[in-house]
């Protein structure tokens, strides 16, 4: 999937990459450092046993894992 950098927050031992997809911003969290420029285009890939979902409007958890959550 097809992407571009929107920020970068480093926290220290971790960083929470924001990407712009389409009209929408996902968000990453990526061990240490990493070395992004804001506008950056980047190629993203999906580990489901790690990705959680939440929906947008309803700010409820819609999956962890591969396991749907209520």
């Amino acid at each position: 999937m097809s992407a571009v950098i929107y920020e970068v927050e480093p926290l220290g031992a971790v960083s929470i990459v924001d990407v712009k997809v389409g009209e929408q911003i996902l968000k990453a969290q990526l061990p240490g450092q990493p070395k992004f420029l804001e506008g950056e285009p980047v190629h993203l890939r999906f580990d489901l046993d790690k990705c959680h979902l939440c929906g947008s409007s309803s700010e409820r958890w819609l999956a962890t894992g591969l396991a749907a959550c209520n």
